[in-house]
């Protein structure tokens, strides 16, 4: 994801990338949210840098502000992104990464708030990635972990919520970097399809924490095995209310209140888990074999 980000907005000076040195600045939004006096939809604020976001004062989800990426219609502004969006319809979207040695990162895990307004034909989704970055450049990156978070439904009240930034066995490298990203739209984003203009993906209260430090009831899950080949099985300290299996793209392929889940008629790759247990939800990914 962050290779694709990259490709899009390598564009011109209104796109600014915002490398960090310390984990995770400004996860509360609490530091100003400034919209650019040309494009009001684009706004900039510390640690996140530039992006389709606006500062949520009224109701957020902790202290004083939360970010609100709300899908917009802006003909100039995609003019001045130079056409990047298939439409002027322009998916919400922010971003943060975290340079220097990350390594204890992996097999962590992402914690956060969310709400969500959709018509259930749109996909907000959160990426937390961590990366090898090399030397040569964003093209030959090595993506050594990945957690998402992927929401279709609409979600009116604020949410806990986290993600497993979990490792891929078959990856090597160095963790030299941990990127973060969100969008009210991945189809828009990726250009598979228009936004739905409106929708909003609201966030709040990210904090990182490391393997084996947990912040809440959410982050006890575990899923396994992984990669699955016939049957998922879920584990968690409370009582489980949904298991929802969707696709990169949103389709759910599959959705249950039990602890098993069969994924043996799944196509090989990957996909999003997300567990409702005691009110929580946990979200993660899986391969299927």
């Amino acid at each position: 994801m962050k290779k694709l980000l990259l490709s899009i907005f390598a564009l011109g000076s209104i796109y600014s990338a915002s490398a960090q040195t310390a984990p995770l600045v400004n996860g509360d939004f609490e530091a100003t949210i400034t919209a650019n006096s040309t494009f009001p939809n684009y706004s900039s604020t510390q640690g996140w840098g530039g992006g389709i976001y606006k500062s949520e004062a009224a109701l957020p989800g902790q202290l004083l502000q939360s970010a609100k990426l709300e899908t917009v219609y802006d003909a100039a502004l995609n003019s001045a992104f130079g056409g990047a969006f298939a439409s002027d319809t322009l998916p919400g979207f922010i971003q943060q990464s975290v340079d220097g040695n990350t390594a204890a990162y992996l097999d962590g895990v992402l914690n956060f708030k969310f709400k969500n307004t959709s018509n259930g034909l749109d996909t907000a989704i959160l990426f937390v990635e961590v990366y090898d970055t090399l030397l040569a450049g964003s093209t030959d990156d090595v993506l050594l972990a990945q957690g998402v978070f992927a929401i279709t439904d609409a979600v009116a009240n604020w949410t806990d919520a986290s993600v497993t930034i979990a490792s891929d066995p078959a990856a090597t490298g160095t963790a030299n970097q941990l990127f973060i990203l969100a969008t009210s739209s991945y189809g828009g984003l990726t250009g598979s399809s228009t936004p739905v203009l409106g929708n909003a993906f609201y966030l709040d209260d990210l904090k990182l924490s490391l393997a084996g430090v947990k912040e809440n009831a959410a982050s006890t899950v575990k899923v396994y095995p992984n990669p699955a080949n016939d049957v998922l099985n879920i584990k968690a300290d409370g009582e489980i209310s949904n298991v929802t299996i969707t696709t990169l793209d949103g389709k759910v392929v599959s959705s249950t209140a039990t602890s098993t889940v069969n994924v043996a008629s799944l196509t090989a790759g990957l996909y999003i888990y997300q567990v409702t247990a005691n009110g929580k939800v946990s979200t993660g990914n899986f391969v299927k074999n």
